[in-house]
């Protein structure tokens, strides 16, 4: 945990410990069967792949400084409020396939913002999302836009 209400694991920063309660274990999504997630968390940003698109041959020093900079970010816009959407999207990349819910994260934007001044480029914001369930088990897939 970076923060009280924040996680920073294997490149992503997300709002942790999101309670859903009452789903399937397991659905059927176009002959094939996804498993319920075990944890869910609100997806901010892929600091690994913002970082790439920002300079690749500084990517992991890069990495540091947008973790920095959200912690700065969070202490005046805490990030923590959310809602979630009734807008599902099906995720696939190569073998893998995820179902995830849209959510609405207010201030997102703002840091996105922030992240485009410090570096002086263009940054897609990404799409905040729960992912619910996934092909592999436990093996999400980033979203970096709409």
């Amino acid at each position: 945990m970076i923060s009280p209400h924040h996680n920073y694991d294997n490149g992503y920063i997300a709002i942790a410990n999101i309670g859903l309660k009452n789903r399937p274990q397991v659905v059927s999504v176009e002959g094939n069967e996804l498993t319920l997630k075990s944890e869910f968390h609100i997806s901010l940003i892929s600091t690994k792949k913002i970082a790439a698109l920002i300079d690749q041959s500084r990517a992991e020093e890069i990495q540091n400084e947008i973790v920095a900079t959200f912690l700065e970010f969070i202490k005046t816009t805490p990030l923590t409020s959310y809602t979630i959407t009734d807008q599902f999207r099906l995720v696939r990349r190569d073998e893998r396939m995820t179902l995830v819910v849209l959510t609405e994260v207010p201030g997102i934007e703002q840091f996105f913002t922030a992240l485009e001044q410090k570096y002086n480029t263009k940054l897609p914001v990404q799409v905040t999302h729960i992912t619910l369930y996934t092909l592999q088990p436990e093996v999400g897939i980033g979203i970096l836009s709409q």
